[in-house]
């Protein structure tokens, strides 16, 4: 996960900082700190540069252990590659702005199936425009409804002529 070879890793501080990315040290420090005085387990989600030069994102969770003396000795944890649930979160995210956007807009949109023409999705300023609800233009087509007198005009539209 971390592309670090096993021979190259001592366990030492510094070797696992060197693969954080540079934008969270700062934030991955302070949290490892805030445990350690609080004896408290540590989670944080950050990001971390290969040895390949490809960035993933890792949830990491751990634990402290102490000494006689009580100053921390180990830490002890896991981390977990989240680099594929985090991309699509992203997705999911983006996603939700477009469908926001095609609802919310002033405009009347709709989305139709490119091989018959069928709607499949139709925005609320549609509905008023023309009357219909959505319930009764899904799966029917712009023919179906009379949007278009002759079908030829619509293949000319949709061909760019």
């Amino acid at each position: 996960m971390f592309g670090i070879p096993s021979n190259t890793f001592h366990g030492q501080v510094g070797d696992f900082f060197r693969f954080v990315h540079p934008e969270d040290r700062e934030r991955v420090s302070k949290a490892l700190d805030q445990a350690r005085q609080d004896r408290a387990l540590y989670s944080e989600e950050f990001r971390v540069i290969r040895s390949d030069g490809a960035t993933r994102c890792v949830v990491s969770k751990g634990e402290f252990e102490y000494g006689p003396n009580g100053e921390a000795r180990i830490i002890r944890g896991m981390a977990v590659d989240i680099t594929e649930r985090k991309q699509v979160e992203e997705a999911l995210r983006s996603q939700k702005k477009v469908l926001e956007g095609f609802s919310r807009s002033p405009l009347g949109f709709t989305i139709t199936s490119t091989n018959d023409h069928r709607f499949i999705e139709i925005n609320e300023t549609f509905e008023r425009i023309t009357g219909w609800s959505r319930a009764e233009m899904i799966g029917r087509s712009a023919l179906d409804v009379g949007i278009w007198m002759d079908p030829n005009q619509r293949i000319e539209f949709i061909n760019g002529s």
